[in-house]
């Protein structure tokens, strides 16, 4: 029997949501401040949060670990196993509500990456 590799969707989802947020806090908040004039307070920021700096060193592979996460997380969003919530009107409700909640983590999940690459890669063309 060979061993299955299996990893809890909540934890993917979850991974997804804070890889995510790194897009922003490694790209977009630094651009976000300096174009608008908050150098200085770019600067605050760096100083009291030093890991800010290698999270900007190290953005392809940020992007690139985010990225494959949020595919495999579209994947199981629409075309993993699909499992029916119970038929106790109770626990359809928790599960439907569950299912929102994870869609809703994913989209924005979606939305902080996209608005991480803009900056990391398309603003500064502009």
């Amino acid at each position: 029997m060979s061993p299955t590799f299996k990893i809890n969707k909540n934890l993917m989802l979850y991974l997804s949501l804070f890889s995510s947020l790194s897009t922003l806090f490694c790209c977009a908040l630094p651009a976000l401040f300096v174009g608008l004039g908050f150098g200085a307070s770019l600067l605050g920021i760096v100083s009291a949060f030093p890991g800010i700096v290698a999270l900007s060193e190290y953005k392809d592979w940020i992007f690139l670990f985010c990225s494959l996460i949020l595919l495999w997380n579209g994947y199981e969003i629409w075309f993993g196993n699909k499992k029916e919530c119970p038929t106790n009107l109770e626990q359809k409700n928790i599960c439907a509500k569950q299912q929102h909640l994870g869609k809703l983590a994913y989209f924005l999940s979606l939305g902080f990456f996209t608005v991480g690459m803009f900056f990391a890669y398309f603003a500064h063309k502009i």
